[in-house]
Order: structure tokens, then C-alpha cells, then sequence
């Protein structure tokens, strides 16, 4: 008798940031993705959350920590609803408002279906959205629906199809949005999108999370030199509105020309993910986005969501008394105060490299990490009162060489060597973990 094949489990674990749930309330700690119909679906269910641009989840979960009664998710180009539906997972408590935008007709279905069997209520908008009103091609990929674009000679296609078509003032104005942070991802017609949302820029200042690939990054160079053109364009209307730019992993400052010319390295090492600022990203922002790439490193391929788990919550009250438990003994990424003696960092879930530390601005240590494995490096000995920088740059295979993670921290006493402590005082990242 032939054995049936067993199902995959297709929940995925919701990032949990003690911080966050300790200041806003518990929230659901997994999320249903179905089945594996997509690349992105396949992707999450068998790697977590932390496999799929790391960089962006944390930005994005960050910022809409800061959104006000009533404020809006926009979601520009969702796939199958992923953010929105983590977005509205981890912060419907805070009534806010989350809308998706996919022109893809079987991949919206598959966000219908996800949003509807988590319970959820973001909206759904089976549009494209660019600098003008009508109708277009969508242009299909031939290697994975995640890149389907407006724009011709992205990628190898498989055909076209027509799509209606608008701009984000138009339909924000129609939807009655008011946005807070809106998300960006089009394949290459971002610059469009940002020309039809001059309006609502202007008038309600949201953060924007971008996605600005390098010129070598497609099949044909097609309209490559129009398509900077409008890049630039709609990048200096943006900054003469008061308007920055940073790198989402790096959370770097750069000037207009600057951005330009990292379109003009290598896809590899450039940067992909871009915040909008329409403020400085301050010390709590900083902290904030911290906490959550810690939060999100944790969820991986190492630590699949269990059958029992399916459907619990993550508690304020017991993270609360998680972070009561380990106040004296560890610190970790995104901690603003040092309270115990010789903190240590814990790490990241990376598939290989060398990170090295760097403490006020001087090397001072280094360690190898193996593929899939926690690192973790002791800081110094005795730190002196007043705030402390300390940074990690990673070179690894997947990631180039890069500043990783910085946190800042202040110590209001001079901390001595350690005395001998009990074993649990030094833990891994996975003991944080409800």
C-alpha cells in the first residue's frame, strides 16, 4: 500500500520583539501562507521569515511602530500580501489601516485566500499603480510571478496581459488613505509610482520604503536611460520637499547623487532597499529597527512553528517577565543601557562570513561564523560612564562586506570586571524566544 505523503506545516512564525509587545500588547505569533502555489510562499514556509529581504521587515515593522490613531499601511506592488498581512497581524490592535496594491490576477487571489483564512481585513486592490490613469501590459516573468513589471525587458517574459492602471494620489483620494508608511516594490517602475504620489507626499509626509535596483539588473537595457531619468526625477521632487535617503540595511545617510551612483554598481554588492525620510531617523527609530532585525533573525528554518503552536500568542505579561529575568547579565542589539557587567552580543542566523566588532570606532575583535550557525562576541571588560557605539560589519558570500548592525548604549557607572555568575547568565538568542 502506497504511503500517503504527509503535508507541510504552512504557518510561519510572526517575528516577536519583547520590546514591542511589551509597550503595545501580545499579538498572534504565527501566520497561515496556505500552501506553496508561489515562489515567495515556498520560500517562507521551508526558510522563515528571516530568509526573505531581512533588511526590510524590520524597517517596515519599525516605522509603523511610530503610526499614529488611524494611520495607513500602503503596500505598492504586495505579491501575496505578506507585509500587509504581518503589518495588520502585529499592529490591528493599534486600529490602524493596512491596503495592498497587485495587478497580478491568480497572485491577488492567493492574498485574498491568505488574508481571509488569518482573519484579517486589509484591503485588496487588484490594480497597477504608475504616473498615469488607464490601462497597460503587465509583463509576466518567465522564471517567478514575484517579478512581473510594467516595465518591458526587466526579465525573460512569457507573455503580457492588461491590467488597469492608476496613480497612488488617485487612488489613496478614492480609498480615503491616509498613509504613514508606504512600501514600494514594482520591478523597476518605482520611479513612476513616485511621480503619480507627488500630491499625497507632499500633503501627508509618509515614510517610504523603496526598492531602486541597479541599472545592470535586467534582461535588456530598453528605456534604460529613460528610466534613470525618471528615477532621478522623481528623487529630486521627493528631496525638495525635505525629504532624505538612507540604505535600509546600513541606515546610512546619502546625499541624491550618491543614491544615483549606487545604481551604478555591480547588482551583488548595491544596495536595494531604500528608506524616504520625510525626518531624520532618529536614536529611538534606530533602536526600534534593531530590536525587530533581532526579532526577525529568529525566525528561521531552525526553529519551524510547531503543530501546538499554530494558533498562540505571544503574552505581554510573560515576555515582560523574560526581560525582568535577563536585565542584569545580558544586552542585547538595540538595548539603550547597560545594567549589568560585561554585556555580550548575541547573533544573527547567517550562512557563513567573518564578523568583526567595532567598539567606538575601534576593531576589536573578530569571529568566523559557520553556515547556519550562532556566533557571539564578548565586548570589553570595563566600559567608562557615557554613551557607547558599537557596530558589526559582516563579510559574508550572500551579503558583501557591509556594517550589519549598530547599537547605541549609555552607561551610567563604571563597569568592572565580572564576578562569577551563574550559568544562565550568558544566553543565545533562541532562549527570547516564547
Amino acid at each position: 500500500m502506497e504511503r500517503k505523503k504527509e503535508k507541510r506545516m504552512t504557518f510561519i512564525r510572526v517575528p516577536c520583539n519583547p520590546h514591542a509587545v511589551k509597550k503595545g500588547g501580545g499579538y498572534k505569533a504565527t501566520l497561515d501562507m496556505v500552501d506553496e502555489r508561489t515562489s515567495l510562499q515556498r520560500k517562507l514556509i521551508l526558510g522563515g521569515l528571516s530568509t526573505w529581504e531581512p533588511d526590510v521587515s524590520p524597517v517596515i515593522f519599525a516605522l509603523m511602530e511610530t503610526a499614529p490613531h488611524n494611520a495607513g499601511f500602503v503596500d505598492v506592488g504586495a505579491h501575496v500580501g505578506t507585509y500587509a498581512a504581518l503589518v495588520e497581524t502585529v499592529y490591528a490592535r493599534g486600529v490602524i489601516t493596512v491596503d495592498a496594491f497587485e495587478p497580478t490576477p491568480a497572485v491577488a487571489d492567493t492574498a485574498e485566500t491568505i488574508r481571509n483564512v488569518n482573519g484579517l481585513k486589509f484591503g485588496i486592490h487588484r490594480r497597477a499603480l504608475s504616473s498615469f490613469i488607464g490601462e497597460a501590459d503587465l509583463i509576466i516573468c518567465a522564471e517567478s510571478e514575484s517579478s512581473n513589471s510594467l516595465t518591458r525587458g526587466f526579465r525573460e517574459s512569457s507573455g503580457c496581459i492588461t491590467v488597469p492602471v492608476s496613480t497612488l494620489d488617485a487612488a489613496l483620494a478614492e480609498l480615503k488613505i491616509v498613509p504613514h508608511l508606504i512600501k514600494i516594490d514594482v520591478e523597476t517602475h518605482e520611479a513612476n509610482v513616485l511621480l503619480g504620489a507627488l500630491q499625497t507626499i507632499a500633503a501627508t509626509r509618509p515614510w517610504i520604503v523603496c526598492e531602486i535596483l541597479p541599472e545592470q539588473d535586467r534582461v535588456s537595457s530598453e528605456r534604460a536611460s529613460e528610466k534613470t531619468h525618471d528615477l532621478y526625477r522623481a528623487l529630486r521632487a521627493i528631496q525638495e520637499l525635505g525629504y532624505t535617503f538612507y540604505q535600509a540595511k546600513s541606515l546610512h545617510r546619502y546625499t541624491l547623487d550618491e543614491v544615483m551612483q549606487y545604481r551604478k554598481v555591480s547588482a551583488p554588492a548595491s544596495p536595494r532597499d531604500w528608506i524616504l525620510a520625510p525626518k531624520a531617523v532618529d536614536h529611538e527609530i534606530w533602536e526600534s529597527i534593531t530590536n525587530w532585525r533581532m526579532a526577525v533573525s529568529a525566525c528561521n528554518w531552525t526553529h519551524p512553528v510547531q503543530t501546538h503552536e499554530k494558533y498562540t500568542y505571544y503574552d505581554a505579561e510573560k515576555v515582560d517577565e523574560r526581560l525582568q529575568d535577563h536585565r542584569w547579565s545580558v544586552t542585547a542589539p538595540g538595548r539603550n543601557h547597560v545594567s549589568g557587567p560585561r554585556p555580550k552580543i548575541c547573533g544573527l542566523g547567517i550562512a557563513g562570513g567573518i564578523v568583526t566588532l567595532i567598539q567606538d570606532g575601534v576593531e576589536v575583535a573578530s569571529a568566523t561564523v559557520s553556515k547556519r550557525r550562532y556566533w557571539s562576541i564578548r565586548l570589553a571588560e570595563e566600559w567608562a560612564p557615557g554613551w557607547h557605539t558599537v557596530s558589526l560589519r559582516l563579510a559574508s558570500p550572500d551579503r558583501g562586506d557591509a556594517e550589519y548592525l549598530t547599537t547605541r548604549f549609555k552607561v551610567r557607572e563604571t563597569l568592572s570586571p565580572p564576578a562569577p555568575r551563574t550559568p544562565h547568565a550568558s544566553i543565545s538568542p533562541s532562549e527570547f524566544r516564547l
